[in-house]
């Protein structure tokens, strides 16, 4: 049986999750203040909005990448659910976090710098996605588990769906009033 897990041993993802709403919302905020817009820095045209967009875009977006790790870190290996998750999820958060980082950067290089950046970023996504193909090959019995519960459940959901009046939505009192024959009851003639 497995050990109960404490509502504080995740209380680091709830602070996580409001800490990255709180530097989203911030950078949205601050970046759009006129004083941020209008305060240039150094000659190049890069203003203290574009900063504090990228400082808390980046922020957010590292905050979500150490919580995959730390959320897989502390999954069990013990039964194949927990076990696709602690194999598969820094793979999974690395994948959707490096063009979002990409994204950030990438107006701020030009020409070669750019050209440059790109390549960077492919030669980090293609074994990263390698990587999390190997994780996935690696613990398919629990896809194919997930997959059966899941159809479980649906199978499971339509039979009790059939099982129910259409009209008020209550169950059925017995199964015999779907088979009656459109004149009524036997012997009411």
């Amino acid at each position: 049986m497995p050990a109960r897990v404490s509502q504080w041993e995740w209380m680091w993802a709830a602070r996580n999750l409001v800490a990255v709403v709180a530097a989203i919302f911030l950078a949205a905020i601050l970046s759009h203040a006129r004083v941020f817009r209008d305060a240039s820095l150094g000659g190049n045209g890069l203003s203290a909005s574009e900063v504090v967009h990228v400082v808390g875009w980046g922020t957010a977006l590292a905050l979500i990448w150490t919580s995959a790790w730390s959320a897989a870190a502390q999954l069990p290996e013990s039964r194949p659910g927990p076990r696709l998750l602690h194999h598969a999820l820094p793979p999974l958060a690395t994948l959707v976090i490096l063009p979002g980082y990409y994204n950030l950067l990438h107006p701020f290089f030009k020409d070669r710098a750019g050209i440059a950046l790109s390549w960077i970023f492919v030669l980090l996504l293609i074994p990263t996605a390698v990587w999390l193909g190997l994780a996935l090959y690696e613990n398919a019995e629990a896809l194919v588990l997930i997959a059966t519960k899941v159809t479980r459940r649906i199978s499971a959901r339509a039979r009790t769906l059939e099982r129910t009046c259409r009209t008020c939505g209550q169950p059925r009192s017995d199964d015999r009033a779907a088979t009656r024959s459109p004149a009524g009851p036997a012997g009411s003639a």
